[in-house]
Order: structure tokens, then sequence, then C-alpha cells
């Protein structure tokens, strides 16, 4: 649903204060204009421009764009016709007319996804108003020129115009205006993510709407604080807030706000997994605003019902709602739209393998969101609202000032006296003073070299922080990639299991994996030379070697499978022993499982296999080939373990980092000794609480010290 619609509709009802329903209405107002237009005179166009211009509005309200526009260009060519031709009265209500048509037309141009357009009309009917003095329209004016800026994403301007909006509302008592600047004034502070600070402004305006009766404002600030308590993840009490509002609403039959709410009650079903009713809810939202016409709130909940699409795996219907969203924000102008879309095609394509078109649109995605959350808005917003009350403070004081003028101006007749005195007393400091003075300047000389030595390591520290963003960013994107390939792995056909994965950094050298293949189960833990970033690399080309190696017709063995893994490290990595060459390789433990024979193969390079043997006490240790995954200077086939096992057998399979990590009261080295101890003592548990146990375990041991390595840990339960 368009924020920047919505706000704009609200603020036609600045003086509005009845609750009769819109067809009665226009009805009402369209026999009045006919009535008027038969009885032509200054009186009766003067009525008629006033029926006019609420027609204008009460179009707008039900949706019926083009109509209102046609009223308002009418009203517009009737004021300007009578403004230049009706020389005997007085022309300040014509002007006035003129601007409220063309601030009408501004409103139909903002519905209708055309901001830039919208900005003009609302600026020249500005400009109008300006020159009549007339206060009142000039800070709704200012309000509406606003919510067009704040849904370009420019907050900073939005918060000058909307403050200067609220110190003239202020300034006329307009409590119900002053209610709609509070409450505008909110939002920009809700899209910049600071959400306390929004919540003081709509509190403040709630409670204006409460006091004026306003239900229009009272639903629509309701609204407003269940987004902020969805967004800080008060589910329960957002939608407390929510269906408040949606009853008010529906009771006011005001179908924008009951758009906007039922959107936002379907997002939090969404959040919670509450599918069917999300979908329900965003449905029935959307339909209200295809009916409305209004193109950034179809194009909101078009990215909300994909998101919810995405998550069901429906990549194709999701890829056809967020399309959709994409164009028609960007015909609204609407860069909130725009960067939810960019965002949610990402999530897509990366669900589809399309790794190519998921960079793309995550970088569009990040482009759109840093030019909303950017430090110079944050800036200029927070000098928007000091400004204002720094006005306001002077204004109070200018009056306490004045009384206090004459006490001053005595004061300083016995001041003038008082320093004609001391006056010579000061010739004799200036000898001094000018030896300072020179002091000074050279300084002031070492002040300016510094400064500008300074200001060039500011430079340099904004690039470097700039390239580290980018960095990373990348990292990031790498991390989702990889998070992808492990998932993968994870989901091919595993018995009951349980992988315990600690990332030292953002990417892992460690990497589990698995694939099945006419009815034997392969799986892998693997730790790659490193951590981190050129880790990551290593893992990444450790599975993509293990998906060719397994593609062939043949049914391969552990040792078979390492044997041409080291071969492929090898070759790729140019590895010939020599000095300064790469060293890279990797550990790892590898198994083989039939679950119909219960026949169990293993090997290993450097990476044992632990077994718990149903029944037995103790854990059966099968020894690695001690080789790794890479150059060695005598290198020999990797032995291949036949073990028969039967069900209820668990098979741990795990790399060096848990062992290793540096912890405990004296800062010392978990071992090995101590992990078949902790194994011991829950193996009769469930897997789910082993993995539990040996994490909470890791994170005693390690305390407040540095993650050496990563982790990755993964236990196997015989069926």
């Amino acid at each position: 649903m368009s924020l920047l619609r919505f706000a704009i509709i609200t603020f036609l009802f600045l003086f509005s204060g009845t609750c009769i329903s819109q067809n009665a209405v226009l009805d009402s107002l369209v026999k009045k204009d006919h009535e008027l237009r038969e009885n032509p005179g200054y009186t009766s166009d003067t009525t008629r421009l006033n029926v006019l211009y609420l027609l204008s509005r009460e179009l707008i309200s039900t949706g019926a764009y083009a109509k209102a526009d046609s009223v308002a260009a009418f009203s517009y060519r009737l004021a300007e016709q009578k403004e230049g031709g009706d020389k005997k009265h007085n022309n300040h209500f014509f002007s006035t007319a003129k601007a409220k048509s063309i601030s009408n037309r501004g409103i139909v141009s903002s519905c209708q996804g055309n901001p830039n357009k919208a900005l003009e009309l609302f600026n020249k009917s500005l400009d109008i108003f300006t020159e009549t003095n007339d206060l009142n329209n000039i800070s709704k004016m200012q309000g509406n020129i606003g919510n067009v800026l704040k849904d370009q994403g420019s907050y900073a301007k939005a918060l000058e115009s909307y403050f200067k909006a609220l110190k003239l509302s202020e300034g006329l008592s307009n409590k119900r205006a002053t209610a709609i600047h509070l409450a505008n004034i909110g939002n920009v502070y809700k899209a910049q993510l600071d959400y306390p600070k929004s919540l003081v402004y709509y509190f403040k305006a709630l409670a204006l709407a409460e006091e004026l009766k306003d239900s229009r404002g009272i639903a629509a600030d309701l609204s407003n604080i269940g987004i902020v308590y969805k967004s800080q993840g008060d589910y329960e009490k957002a939608l407390v807030y929510y269906f408040k509002a949606l009853k008010m609403a529906e009771s006011l039959d005001y179908k924008l706000l009951i758009a906007n709410t039922l959107g936002n009650i379907g997002n939090v079903y969404s959040v919670q997994k509450k599918y069917n009713e999300a979908l329900d809810y965003l449905r029935k939202g959307l339909k209200i605003d295809e009916e409305l016409g209004d193109k950034a709130g179809i194009a909101r909940l078009s990215g909300n019902i994909a998101t919810i699409y995405t998550e069901q795996k429906k990549y194709a219907e999701a890829e056809q709602f967020l399309e959709r969203g994409l164009a028609l924000g960007k015909e609204a102008g609407d860069l909130n739209v725009i960067k939810d879309q960019h965002d949610g095609l990402s999530k897509v394509y990366e669900r589809e393998g399309r790794w190519n078109e998921s960079l793309r649109e995550y970088k569009l995605y990040t482009a759109a969101k840093d030019s909303i959350f950017n430090e110079e808005n944050t800036k200029k917003a927070l000098r928007s609202e000091l400004n204002f009350e720094f006005e306001k403070k002077a204004t109070a004081d200018s009056v306490r000032n004045a009384g206090a003028q004459k006490i001053k101006d005595a004061a300083i007749k016995a001041q003038e006296a008082e320093l004609k005195q001391e006056r010579t007393q000061r010739y004799s400091l200036y000898g001094g003073l000018l030896l300072v003075l020179i002091f000074s300047a050279f300084l002031f000389n070492r002040f300016q070299i510094t400064t500008r030595q300074k200001r060039v390591i500011e430079q340099q520290k904004v690039i470097v922080e700039e390239k580290n963003k980018e960095v990373i960013d990348s990292i990031n994107y790498a991390r989702r990639i990889q998070d992808a390939l492990l998932k993968e792995g994870e989901g091919s056909g595993m018995p009951e299991h349980f992988i315990l994965f600690k990332p030292k950094d953002i990417v892992s050298g460690d990497f589990y994996w698995s694939v099945e293949k006419q009815g034997y189960w392969y799986f892998c833990v693997a730790d790659c030379t490193g951590h981190g970033v050129p880790g990551a690399f290593m893992s990444m080309l450790g599975i993509a070697y293990l998906n060719e190696i397994t593609s062939s017709a043949n049914i391969l063995s552990p040792s078979e499978i390492l044997d041409q893994l080291r071969e492929k490290i090898v070759k790729e990595l140019k590895q010939k022993g020599e000095s300064g060459e790469s060293k890279d390789g990797m550990d790892i433990s590898l198994i083989r499982y039939h679950a119909g024979k219960q026949e169990l193969q293993w090997a290993g390079a450097n990476n044992p296999l632990w077994v718990y043997k149903n029944g037995q006490a103790g854990l059966l240790e099968i020894k690695p080939d001690k080789q790794p995954i890479g150059y060695t200077i005598s290198p020999v086939p990797f032995r291949n373990h036949t073990l028969s096992v039967q069900k209820g057998d668990i098979l741990y399979l795990f790399t060096d980092g848990y062992a290793d990590q540096f912890g405990g009261p004296k800062g010392k080295k978990f071992k090995y000794k101590q992990l078949q101890e902790s194994i011991i003592s829950v193996y009769e548990k469930s897997l789910t609480e082993q993995k539990e146990f040996l994490d909470r375990t890791f994170e005693r041991w390690k305390g407040s010290l540095e993650q050496l390595d990563d982790v990755a840990f993964a236990g196997i339960r015989v069926q």
C-alpha cells in the first residue's frame, strides 16, 4: 500500500468531521453544483467553487481520479476567469480557489504514481498561498510536498517540509493539522528504522486525534503504531493495533486504510509462517488496491505475496509477482518498493541457482538501500528537527526578552562609564598582546598544516571504509552461495543426523557434503587449508570436485573418491613440491553407506571416524591415512575400510576445530580425549540433544576467548 497516497488522502480530511457515506456526499455535491450553475453571479460563483473543490476531494477519496482531475481542472479555469474578469470584487478568494484546484490535481498525480508532476503542482499552489499569506494552506502544501519527498527517499528534505508545516499549524492552534504532521514525521523516522523516535511522534499524533475525536486520524495512527511494533518483532502487539485500525477503517468505509491494514496483518502472519492466513489477507488488500488503481500499493503487496511463494518454493509465481511489483514501483517512483522487489528477486534467483542474476539483483538492492539510508540523510534529518526546536524556543524567548530590554539599556550606560576609565589601562597591554598575536600566528600556521594532513587522512579513511564495505558485501554474498551449497548437501536423503557447523569468520574453510546414488549414500566432513575467504574458496572447490567425481555411472569406494580428489587438487593448483608454491589442500573423513545391506565403507585423510556400537561401552576409532588431499612427497593410495554396522549405531565425523579450541579455566586446548568423554556422556540421548550439548560445551569452554578455527561436527544414526 502506498504510504504517500495514504498520507495525502488522509490530509484531505483535515477539516472534515462527518461520517456521512461517500455516495450521499457525492450526490449532494453534484446536485448543489447543478443548482449553482443555473444561477450565475458573484455569490453563486464563489459558492460553486467551494462545492467543486469539495467534489474533487470526495472523488479522490473514492479512487475516481480521472473525474477528480477533470473537476479540479474546470474549477481552476472558472476561478481564473472570475479572477481576471470581476474587477469590483476582491480577487483574493479566486486566487485561493485556483491554488486549491492545483493542489487537488497534485494529489491526483501523486495517487496515479506521478510524483514529479505532483511536486510541480504542489509548489505552484504553495507559491499562490504564499503570495496571499494564507498560512493554513501553506501548512497543508508543505505537508503534501513532504509526503512526495518521503516516498522518493528524500528524507531530509521531507522532514524540512514537515517541520515547516508543523510550526505553522502549531502557531495557528490547528490541532487537526498538527496531528497529521506529527504522524508524517513519525513515518520518516520509521522509514529510517529509528523506531523509538517514530513511536514518540505517532503517540503524540494519536493523543491529538483522540482529543479531536477524529476517527480517520485515530485509525491511521493505530495502523502506524502497529507497523513499528511489527518491525521490532513484537507481533502480538502489532496485531492488536492492526485489528483495532481495521475495525475502525471498515466502520468508516475507509478503503485506502482497509487495504493498507489488511496487507499489514498479512505480513505479520507471513513472518509467523501462517502462510494460508497471510495470503488470504494480502489478496484481499491487493484486490482493493487494484480497484483504487494504487500502483505503489499493488507493487508492495505483490512483493509481500512473492515472499510467501518464495518460502513455498513456488519460484515462477514469486518471480511473476516481483517483476510486476518492480515495474509498478518504478512508475510510482517509490524507492522503498523498488528496493524490496530487487531484494526479493535476488533471493528467488539464489534459490534457483541463477547466481549471476541473483548477484545483479543484490547489487541493485544494495544501491537502492544505500541511497535511502545514507549518513547525509540522517544528519539533515537531525538538523531539521533541531532547527524546529530552536525556532520554537526562540519565539518564546523573544517575549521574555522584550521586558528585559529596558534593564539592559540602563546596564549598558553604567558599563560605558566604567569602560572609559579602563580604556587607558588597556593601552599598556597592547604591546604584550602584539607579541601574543605573533606567536598565535605561528601556532595557527602549524594548525593549518595539521588540519590539511588530518583532512587527507580522513579522505583516505573514507576511501578505505568504502572499499572495506564493498569487500564485506562481497563476502556476505559469498556466504549466501556457500550456505546454499551446504544446504543442498544436507538434504540429499540423509538418515537421522545432526550437523554442528560454526564458522570462525563470515565464510568457512570447513564443509560437509552428501549425495545419494543407486541406494548408496555418501557423506563427508572436510577441513580445508585456512579459514575465512581462502578456506571458503577451497571448500567450494572441494564440493564441486566431489560432485564431478560422483557424477559418473560407476559406484566408487570412498578411497577411490579420495584418490581422484587428490589428483584433481594437485593438478588444478599446479602443486609440484617446489619452493614458494601453494600448499593448499584438505583433511577429510568420507563414508559410503547402504541401508539395505547394512554395509559401511570409510576412508580418511588425517581425520578419523568414531563409531558408537549400540549396546557397547566406549567409542571405536578408525585411524585415517596420515596424508592430506593435496601434494605430499610420497603419496600412497588411500586405504578403504569396510565395517559391519547395525541399527542404533552412531557414526561421528569431524574436523579439528572443536578439539583445538583454547578455553576453560586455564586457557588450554579442549583436546580429543575430552571430546570423546563428552560424546560418551550423551550418546544415549537423541541426536538433537547431543548437538545442543556439544554446542553449549564448546561455548562454555571458549568463554570470552576468540574462536580459533572453523568447527564442523556431524553425528549419523544407522537406521
